[in-house]
């Protein structure tokens, strides 16, 4: 939870955990072996800042910006796709004879009489934003992400794990194109740089860096004396013109309202997000583990954070990430 005003950091949980105290005495090697056991989840590591993850679907109000921008498309503009049994093959007049992949997938139809951006938002559909991130190309999607920083990090006040936009192994492809477009591909970001991102919204595409020291003090002839202040930091700055962040706004509203995020129900508080589902593969490379995310901005004066909520192994769709409000 940060503030998305001053960037400070209001709160951060990582589960399992584990007591401090125990580092104070002599440690009982059980517990040393607790707390190094894979089946324990590593207490010791701190998933807000160091461990990175997909972010999924979250990622889709970032992948359509280059394209409303660049008047490529519009937020209401109808697209006709050739989708069967919520498969899309990308046709030869998108990409020529370059596709010898699988099909891309979604969960289930867009809701809404069009077939269009804010409605797909809404839906959080996977072939709409991949055939958005194919339609901006692979130069222009790059540059975009080398605008939003994901092969960077941000600044904090503690040791944070890079996010990237890919391994360096790796070769990039049409397909890898497509499926970044949804927050998948090889992308991947700690929950603490996500919601620096978010604040973008609220700062006239600007993204700060969060920071959770106010000030450091000493005594000297018994007064203090402040010898650091935590100030105000952006890490991007414009990444997103005003119209286009009224436009993702707007859309991000319909998604808490009557999208994948409705079950929270919230009809008297003002609140935009977006839910997520990454899919990756388990440990022992057959199961298939979904990485659950919800990321809320309450666009009004009080209070005025960012809200990004993280369940490893959660279920998929809605079902995990927004039932945990409470």
């Amino acid at each position: 939870v940060m503030d998305y005003d001053t960037a400070e950091g209001e709160a951060a949980v990582s589960y399992p955990g584990f007591d401090p105290n125990w580092f104070t005495i002599s440690m009982d090697p059980d517990v040393w072996e607790y707390l190094m056991d894979e089946e324990s989840g590593y207490p010791l590591v701190n998933r807000v800042t160091q461990s990175v993850y997909p972010p999924g679907s979250t990622f889709k109000v970032f992948t359509c910006v280059p394209a409303l921008e660049n008047k490529l498309l519009t937020a209401d503009q109808e697209v006709f796709l050739d989708i069967e049994d919520n498969k899309w093959t990308p046709p030869e007049s998108l990409v020529g004879n370059q596709w010898t992949f699988p099909p891309i997938v979604r969960a289930e139809p867009t809701k809404g009489d069009v077939y269009n951006l804010i409605n797909a938002l809404k839906s959080s559909d996977n072939i709409f934003f991949s055939y958005v991130a194919i339609l901006e190309g692979q130069d222009m999607f790059m540059e975009y992400m080398d605008r939003i920083g994901i092969d960077g990090c941000i600044d904090f006040d503690l040791p944070v794990t890079p996010s990237s936009f890919k391994s360096n192994a790796t070769e990039m492809s049409l397909h890898l194109l497509a499926t970044s477009g949804y927050g998948m591909g090889e992308i991947q970001t700690t929950p603490l740089q996500l919601a620096s991102m978010y604040t973008c919204f609220m700062n006239n595409g600007d993204i700060l860096n969060p920071h959770i020291i106010k000030s450091i003090e000493k005594t000297e002839n018994g007064e203090y004396h402040t010898t650091y202040e935590g100030t105000t930091t952006k890490y991007r700055e414009k990444i997103m013109k005003q119209e286009t962040i009224d436009t993702l706004k707007g859309a991000m509203k319909q998604v808490v309202e009557t999208g994948t995020a409705y079950q929270l129900g919230l009809k008297n508080l003002d609140i935009i997000g977006k839910t997520g589902t990454a899919q990756t593969s388990a440990s022992n490379n057959v199961d298939i583990e979904n990485t659950s995310w919800f990321v809320a901005v309450t666009p009004r004066e009080d209070p005025q954070i960012v809200v990004v909520v993280l369940i490893p192994n959660g279920l998929s769709g809605s079902a995990s990430h927004v039932a945990v409000e409470d």
